[in-house]
């Protein structure tokens, strides 16, 4: 996917090991144990992430990837929902995997119709099956003599 611009104010990173504990308290109603924060300490260190930070250094959104090789986790704060954040963090997460010629997937709950379709806007196959559904980003064809712009490595390996 092409690479989405980062409103102004925020910038474009990954996680870092010191926000193992705001993921963790984003993600405590969904997943309760002792050990969540050392999992996501794990994730961060051992898997590629995007993430989004303000100025001041705030984690406002992020997605990271999960020992099945899905992408997963995605978070944005609801003061910024209406910033496009999930779909910049999906296809700077994409852009990464596609480099280092991975499948970038996720699993979707299949009542949620509407990131289904955000997912399908940006060049995401949806997959039904049960109760979640699964994603899988499926490179267009190029016509002949056509062109795709370059990537900065600065965006793929940031």
């Amino acid at each position: 996917p092409e690479p989405a611009l980062v409103p102004e104010g925020l910038e474009l990173t990954v996680l870092q090991e010191q926000h193992a504990e705001a993921v963790c308290d984003h993600w405590k109603h969904y997943r309760t144990n002792d050990g969540l924060v050392e999992y996501f300490r794990q994730v961060i260190k051992t898997f590629d992430s995007s993430a989004i930070i303000t100025a001041e250094g705030r984690l406002v959104a992020y997605i990271c990837m999960q020992f099945n090789g899905s992408m997963a986790n995605l978070f944005v704060d609801p003061e910024f929902h209406s910033a496009n954040l999930g779909v910049i963090l999906l296809k700077d997460l994409t852009c990464k995997l596609l480099y280092k010629r991975q499948t970038a997937y996720g699993f979707i709950k299949t009542k949620d119709s509407s990131f289904i379709s955000t997912c399908q806007s940006i060049g995401f196959s949806w997959v039904a099956q049960g109760s979640m559904s699964w994603v899988h980003f499926r490179p267009y064809h190029l016509k002949p003599n056509s062109t795709i712009s370059r990537i900065p490595s600065s965006s793929i390996i940031s």
